[in-house]
């Protein structure tokens, strides 16, 4: 198995602004039951929120297949289009480390090790680093649930979805992040190749949120991306 290298800087959205690089060194696990939604998405079902559309979830990943582009800053150039993508919401915390919670950011993705004790009922351990047995890579999507009752909760928890959904298909943190630093690459780096297009952080001083799925949930669409998420995805009214 090739060596297994964590991302941490590229793949983490912050609720509330800049928060330093945490390295891991021991190995940290999470227990997972995975439900397969589709031949390479797969949903964690563990502590999903009862009313929790699945077949939203899908529709979405599907869209972003069709409409994102990967950028050759993305840090997983291997994996692209190569790994399974497991989605896994949690409750909001700054304690634990990744995979078992997002450390304090909105959301977090990165290439794991996923070994299962029974396939059947997805039953499995979502690990940071290899333990010589039976097990395979696959992206894992950490998703941060915020307080049920805040007005935005809904556009927070597909939007946040949707940045780390884009991350899997290599999209990266592109000039719309607010901490961005032009790296003088050739390459242009496409709107939607960027995760903050689809849903992001407008200051790291305060929790404002911005992106297309932002629009789309508010009903302040520019462009026709917005409007197909809006009305195809999201089933909000035109």
């Amino acid at each position: 198995m090739k060596p297994f290298f964590i991302f941490i800087s590229i793949c983490v959205l912050s609720y509330s602004g800049f928060k330093g690089t945490t390295y891991i060194v021991q190995q940290i696990t999470a227990d997972i039951t995975v439900e397969a939604l589709t031949d390479d998405l797969y949903l964690d079902t563990t502590l999903l929120p009862d009313d929790f559309d699945k077949n939203m979830l899908v529709q979405l990943y599907k869209f972003l297949e069709a409409h994102v582009e990967p950028n050759i800053r993305t840090p997983f150039p291997d994996y692209i289009n190569d790994l399974p993508v497991i989605v896994r919401y949690v409750p909001y915390t700054e304690e634990g480390y990744y995979p078992q919670t997002t450390e304090g950011f909105a959301g977090w993705c990165d290439v794991v090790i996923v070994s299962c004790n029974d396939i059947l009922k997805g039953n499995c351990i979502a690990s940071n680093l290899d333990d010589n047995t039976d097990s395979m890579l696959a992206f894992l999507t950490l998703i941060a649930l915020p307080a049920e009752d805040i007005p935005d909760y809904d556009v927070q928890v597909w939007g946040i979805t949707a940045h780390e959904l884009a991350h899997t298909l290599g999209a990266i943190d592109g000039p719309r992040y607010p901490m961005y630093e032009d790296d003088k690459l050739i390459e242009p780096i496409y709107a939607v190749s960027d995760t903050y297009y689809w849903f992001g952080i407008a200051s790291i001083f305060e929790k404002r949120w911005k992106g297309v799925v932002w629009d789309a949930w508010n009903d302040t669409c520019r462009d026709t991306i917005c409007e197909e998420l809006r009305t195809d995805i999201f089933n909000l009214e035109p």
